[in-house]
């Protein structure tokens, strides 16, 4: 049985193949350069999600794939195109890194992508466990240098949750799916933290921990694009290759659209156009993004059967230990 981690020098990915190295498991981590010294139970593996041919290569003998897409314009189409490779390599055991309400931030072009991927899950049948993590307390680490608040979080706050936390997680379902005889149901974990942070209450940790004082930019959702359209002009765009998916440059604007409070008027500019108009009932907005899904992926499969009913069953609280046996939120086909 064999472990691929996709995003292995990311945030989230550095954790997932720690911990799964700290539980004796053999891992193997997707890296597009020369591997740093890791742990003996690390196995760097040569490969790019743009280049179907070095991934097709990565993912021969694999048995387990922790799918992590990066925030980019692409990121549909990467994620449609690694789970259709991993279903033709054989790979039946995946774990599929999502976000939090991906299935009703239906007007957020990050939440679209992410959402679009589960439904060619669900409707291909392929065996996966779907993590969706709430915010990480890690988004706010520039804070430590800047001493100002990076994100624009407001007085409603969010629950938010520790990457080490994640990692946990997905490593722990990595190896429990890995070891499964047999392909394992898919299941959804949702993940977030006990408490709802706030701006302010961010603010006074922050400054409490620094001994100095850190400030908030306020809510103002179009200074926080504008701020972050100037890191894009900086960004190279490299010309694509003929074998290779587009490389575009990391997806700024989208991330502004997925902090946004209210609806604009008008049809949003979306990753892979994949959003429905505003003012749309969520219904509506899924239903119209189910059928651009079952457009874009005529040519990977045929999509002859809507998505399963399905009915949504929850416990209270999280136990770690407890994760294998029962998963703290779960679908199961009604």
């Amino acid at each position: 049985m064999s472990i691929l981690v996709t995003g292995s020098t990311g945030t989230i990915g550095t954790q997932v193949v720690a911990e799964i190295a700290r539980r004796g498991v053999k891992v193997h981590a997707l890296i597009n350069e020369a591997p740093a010294k890791r742990d003996d139970s690390v196995i760097p593996v040569k490969g790019d999600t743009t280049d179907m041919d070095s991934m097709r290569k990565a993912m021969s003998g694999m048995t387990t794939l922790f799918l992590l897409n990066p925030v980019v314009i692409d990121e549909l189409s990467r994620a449609l195109l690694m789970l259709d490779l991993a279903q033709k390599v054989g790979i039946q055991r995946v774990v599929y890194f999502s976000m939090f309400n991906a299935d009703t931030l239906l007007d957020c072009p990050h939440a679209c992508a992410k959402y679009a991927a589960e439904l060619m899950i669900h409707n291909f049948g392929i065996p996966t466990t779907i993590l969706r993590p709430n915010y990480f307390f890690q988004n706010d680490a520039p804070a430590a240098k800047s001493r100002e608040m990076p994100m624009p979080i407001g007085s409603l706050g969010t629950s938010m949750a520790d990457a080490r936390d994640i990692g946990e997680v997905a490593a722990i379902e990595l190896i429990r799916r890995d070891r499964s005889p047999d392909p394992l149901p898919t299941g959804i974990i949702e993940i977030h933290g006990p408490d709802v942070i706030t701006a302010q209450s961010a603010v006074r940790t922050w400054t409490e921990v620094l001994g100095e004082e850190v400030t908030y930019p306020g809510d103002d959702l179009r200074a926080f694009e504008r701020k972050f359209e100037k890191m894009a002009s900086s960004v190279k765009r490299q010309a694509p290759s003929p074998t290779t998916l587009p490389q575009c440059s990391v997806g700024f604007s989208a991330t502004a659209w997925s902090l946004r409070t209210v609806h604009r008027s008008g049809s949003p500019q979306c990753l892979d156009g994949l959003c429905g108009p505003t003012g749309l009932s969520r219904r509506r907005r899924r239903l119209i993004l189910e059928r651009r899904l079952r457009r874009r992926t005529q040519g990977l499969h045929r999509l002859s059967c809507p998505r399963p009913g399905a009915r949504r069953m929850s416990s209270k609280g999280f136990d770690m230990a407890a994760l294998p046996p029962m998963l703290p939120v779960a679908w199961a086909r009604a």
